[in-house]
């Protein structure tokens, strides 16, 4: 992993009393979908919304969380919130904590759907909308009351910021926060010259050069003017500014330094007349962080290491404009309950949850009242 980029982690919090295999899937799930490189389980100290069920200790808690992780390096456990158990555990302060202690990574928040469709009620929620990017686990088939519940719940500030909707693609659905996609777009496409050239409707930008090099060149006698217009509209497509500067300069008697700005203004005024298909093209691929597509319509036209390096920058500033990621989850048949209910009859819960987990709550005779 490349020790420069910031590294992301999603937060996985809950009581964990006991955990299970289905928590495990989870966030396998999200490691699987490249939404993160790393999980921190965070078991509660004092749940705000479980206050009226006994909860058992953190300390065993914790013990069953790291047999649970024990052969998973990308996994983590972390005591935060048992350090304050005294007090009443908030996400937000946690989050914010996490942040300050570790300022090399990016968090996000992973939670179910039954607790989304409850996340107004949570301690200070639009501050974690603002500055952790969410990662919900929802059903297939729930996308129109996912699209119905965000714009319904969520703060007014957010609405035409959530108007962006990736489109579902192999269980994923993305919400960006739209001016920050539109940005990391348009930054994508105007840096990249071998990008930016086929976008462009070059019958029309044919018709431009013609006229501004015809305009502005007062030698054009002396030089073979299609060959002059050929180099001026590759290094103008390309955006190479101080090239097509450096074609007209020998030919044109006027102030160099207004040269210098009419060329500027002249390439930057180009990209009125991008292909409107290719653009969406590339941002429909990229709203679905479609590597396999972005290759193919960009790969012909770029290196296969300047590829892979341009389309990781990219994404990298998509996920800090990616506000919410619902993930279509498989139906979890596994419950804490279920095996608290199954200990506290004396019955064996090894199908429900790792070996060793299940091995230390017989040996401790955990939930057995």
């Amino acid at each position: 992993m490349n020790p420069s980029r910031t590294l992301r982690t999603a937060v996985f919090g809950g009581t964990f009393d006991p955990i299970h295999d289905g928590h495990l899937s989870l966030a396998r799930e999200i490691l699987d979908h490249g939404l993160s490189d790393e999980v921190f389980f965070v078991p509660a100290g004092k749940p705000p919304h479980k206050s009226d069920r006994k909860i058992t200790s953190g300390k065993v808690r914790t013990e069953m969380l790291m047999k649970a992780i024990a052969n998973e390096p990308r996994f983590a456990v972390s005591d935060y919130e048992l350090e304050n158990d005294y007090r009443t555990s908030y996400t937000i302060s946690t989050l914010r904590a996490f942040t300050a202690a570790m300022p090399g990574r990016r968090f996000s928040l992973m939670l179910g759907m039954d607790n989304f469709i409850e996340f107004d009620g949570w301690h200070q929620y639009e501050h974690i909308l603002r500055d952790f990017p969410l990662i919900v686990f929802s059903r297939p088939g729930h996308r129109k009351a996912v699209r119905n519940f965000v714009m319904d719940k969520l703060p007014p500030t957010y609405g035409s910021s959530l108007s962006r909707v990736g489109l579902p693609d192999g269980g994923i659905l993305r919400l960006f926060e739209q001016r920050g996609f539109q940005l990391a777009l348009s930054s994508f496409l105007s840096q990249h010259a071998q990008v930016v050239s086929p976008a462009y409707d070059m019958s029309i930008v044919v018709d431009r050069a013609r006229a501004f090099v015809m305009r502005n060149a007062d030698r054009c006698r002396d030089i073979h003017v299609d060959e002059l217009r050929q180099s001026f509209i590759k290094a103008a497509c390309e955006r190479r500014k101080g090239d097509a500067f450096e074609l007209l300069r020998p030919l044109c008697s006027e102030d160099w330094s207004t040269l210098r700005d009419k060329v500027a203004n002249f390439i930057d005024s180009l990209e009125t007349q991008l292909r409107p298909e290719f653009s969406q093209l590339v941002e429909s691929a990229a709203a679905r962080q479609q590597v396999d597509e972005l290759q193919k319509l960009l790969l012909p036209l770029l290196g296969q290491e300047y590829f892979k390096t341009r389309i990781s920058q990219f994404f990298n500033a998509l996920q800090d404009c990616t506000l919410i990621t619902f993930v279509d989850s498989v139906n979890l048949e596994h419950s804490s309950t279920e095996i608290r209910r199954l200990a506290a009859a004396g019955q064996d819960v090894a199908g429900l949850t790792q070996p060793a987990v299940a091995e230390y709550i017989a040996q401790n005779k955990l939930y057995q009242n």
